[in-house]
């Protein structure tokens, strides 16, 4: 009796948490659509800028905690869609509805990564489907291909004609003169790299667009794989692929994952593929608490879901 208590205790609990989690996806992916139409009303409303400070400044601040935003929307959206679709006609409504809003979001905002990873999520969703091993392989897979074959995109970014740089968005100009940049560093110190935060103290700059004096590498060169190539080299790259093969076949061994739990991992693992090799550093602490939170509830939402 009392186990029976403690388990529906557990599982009102993990219904709440599913229910407050999607809610807040449906409002705050709002909030960031009317925020970013109204030309960032809200936020000025609530944070105005000091006065005579350069409002571009605050503009970029602004754009910066949005992408932030949509990109903890993505992790987010796998585990609390996948609970809400287990929950009947009325659950699958809600899940649709996560699915739309945050593509939605992700388009008013501007946030390129955020539809890609969204998309992408989708497809190895319907994979897991029919194959649910191989999706998780692959996602896996594209994980370890995205660290070793990084400085060949750094090339293709080096060699990448001006004209077509001009015709990107400025935000992506500037990541393709970053990871041109960082392809010249990886050919000093292949091995070995510079050593950690070594990225931090590359100072070069250029002249962009009109804006001068701009740093080449802004903190970090917005791609995981070239972050580790830079400052591990060669060895630090293949001790990281050695670790996901480990965890991956630590995850084939186990034989209590459902298909549908096996579609989670497969769509959560390239969320994070793609954003991390697209934007973020690997040693952000928010991005992997991000990261952590997300896949915390994997185990919490569906300890019991098959």
């Amino acid at each position: 009796m009392a186990a029976h208590l403690i388990s529906t205790r557990s599982q009102t609990s993990q219904n709440k948490a599913v229910l407050y989690l999607g809610v807040s996806i449906l409002l705050f992916s709002t909030l960031a659509i009317f925020d970013t139409l109204s030309t960032y009303k809200l936020t000025m409303s609530l944070s105005p800028p000091a006065p005579g400070s350069d409002i571009n400044l605050r503009i970029g601040d602004i754009l910066q905690n949005i992408g932030h935003f949509e990109t903890i929307m993505n992790l987010l959206l796998i585990p609390i869609s996948f609970a809400l679709w287990t929950k009947g006609n009325v659950g699958k409504v809600l899940s649709l509805s996560l699915w739309i809003i945050v593509f939605i979001s992700a388009w008013v905002t501007g946030m390129n990564v955020g539809l890609l990873a969204a998309s992408t999520a989708l497809l190895f969703i319907l994979l897991a489907k029919i194959n649910a091993k191989l999706a998780v392989r692959l996602s896996f897979l594209i994980a370890q291909l995205g660290l070793l074959l990084a400085p060949l995109l750094a090339y293709f970014a080096k060699i990448a004609d001006p004209s077509m740089k001009a015709k990107l968005p400025f935000s992506w100009e500037e990541r393709v003169s970053s990871w041109g940049y960082i392809y010249d560093k990886i050919l000093q110190k292949p091995i070995f790299g510079h050593g950690f935060d070594a990225v931090r103290t590359f100072s070069d700059t250029h002249t962009i667009r009109g804006f001068e004096n701009r740093a080449l590498v802004s903190l970090h060169p917005h791609n995981a794989g070239l972050h580790l190539w830079a400052e591990t080299g060669l060895i630090g790259v293949l001790l990281v692929c050695l670790a996901i093969y480990l965890f991956l076949r630590h995850l084939m061994r186990c034989t209590n994952i459902s298909q549908n739990q096996m579609a989670l991992i497969a769509a959560f693992t390239i969320t994070i593929v793609i954003i991390s090799n697209l934007s973020y550093s690997v040693w952000q602490d928010w991005w992997w608490a991000s990261i952590v939170f997300c896949a915390s509830l994997i185990t919490y939402i569906y300890k019991k879901i098959q």
